[in-house]
This record gives C-alpha cells, structure tokens and sequence, in this order.
C-alpha cells in the first residue's frame, strides 16, 4: 500500500538528485516500470513523493551493492505491489523475493549433491531450523557450497558436521539478530534493510571473521619473529 505523501512534491530532476542517480536512470526505470508513475500536473511535468524517493534508493542499492540484474528487479518490483504478499521468506512473502534476487540463479544439483543435502540437514538441526527451509532457494546454496566442502575429501581432508557447526551457530546468531531487528517495517523499508544485512554487513562478517583469525593466531602462536 502506497503511504500519503508528506512531503512536498518533487519534480524528476529534483527526485533524482535526491535519490543521487542520473535524470536518465529514473527514466528508464519510469519506461520500465520499476518506478510508478507520478501524479501529472501538465502533460509534460508530473510530481513525485518520498515514496518514489524510498523506491529509487532501494533500487540503486539493489543494483550498485547487491549487483541485482533489472530482470530480477522486476521480481522484486512485483512481490513490493502485491498486496496479497505477506513480509515474511514464505512463498509469498517480499523478503523471500528479496533474498533469492540477491542469491541469484538455484545452482543444479552435482554429483555429490545427496551427500550434501544429507549434511545441510545435520546442519539444520544443530540450530533447529524449520524443515520447510528444504524448499528455499538458499538451501540450494547450501547444497552447492556443501558440494565444493565435500569434494576436498579427495584431497584428504574429511568433512564432519562437527567440523561445521561452529559456522552454522554463528550464522543463526547474525540472522536471529538480523529479523529481530526489522521491526514492524513497511516492504519497502525491509527489502532496503535486508540488502544491508545481507551484502553490506555479510561483507562486514566476513573481514571481522579473518581480523579475528589474525588475532587467535597471534595468542596461539606468537607474533612473527622479526
């Protein structure tokens, strides 16, 4: 549902400086229907809001952090206006919609793809994740990831779940915290918040993850002799 303005209106030029993106993206956005039209004022000027506004600066996000291809925008753009979709990663929900554009295509299953499958139940059920999970397009991913992980076995080094489960503690903790804070947000408000969790602060988990190795190998082993 669309929010009563509260703002004054914006001319396009003024919407697209607002928003720090070319005249001409937010046309072709308007072309394609990824921005709804404004409200005309002549046959030639229209007015937008800060609703328009919140809708530009999800789409620059999607595109310049999460690399989101304009195909799957148009996924996006959909689940936003659908009334009937509820906020949640169900079938319906704006957020599933979010998180599968992000993680692009469903990787096909490899030849080591029941192992796999085997092994991300294991993981699963450490944190006692809902099994409907099976059907996301995310426990594709993690087939696929847990593929590669397994296929070092031919290089001698076996897989336990023991040996993950560190990874999936850690990782329940970060989205446990992540959902708790959404709050009661509008769609647009949680796909922005959701491209935030999961590109700019996974980015952020992963450079704190290797700080962290540097620092317990220093306490293990001793700084480097100089």
């Amino acid at each position: 549902m669309v929010s009563t303005p509260t703002t004054a209106p914006l001319t396009l030029g003024e919407l697209a400086r607002a928003a720090e993106v070319p005249v001409g993206t937010v046309k072709y956005y308007l072309r394609e229907g990824l921005l709804p039209e404004g409200r005309l004022r002549s046959t030639t000027r229209a007015d937008y809001d800060e609703t328009h506004l919140a809708r530009l600066r999800l789409l620059r996000l999607l595109r310049e952090v999460g690399d989101v291809p304009v195909g799957r925008l148009r996924d996006l753009v959909a689940a936003l206006e659908d009334e009937g979709a509820d906020r949640t990663h169900g079938s319906l929900g704006v957020l599933a919609a979010g998180s599968s554009a992000l993680a692009g295509p469903v990787p096909a299953p490899g030849p080591l793809a029941e192992r796999a499958d085997a092994l991300a139940g294991e993981l699963a059920a450490e944190v006692g994740w809902d099994d409907q999970l099976r059907a996301a397009p995310e426990w594709a991913a993690l087939r696929a990831v847990l593929e590669t992980v397994l296929a070092w076995e031919r290089l001698g080094l076996p897989v336990a779940s023991t040996d993950l489960r560190p990874y999936v503690v850690a990782a329940d903790l970060v989205a446990r915290h992540d959902v708790a804070a959404l709050g009661d947000l509008d769609p647009t408000d949680l796909l922005t918040q959701l491209v935030v969790g999961q590109v700019v602060y996974g980015r952020l988990l992963e450079v704190l993850r290797r700080l962290g190795e540097a620092h317990h190998s220093l306490v293990r082993y001793g700084p480097p002799d100089h």
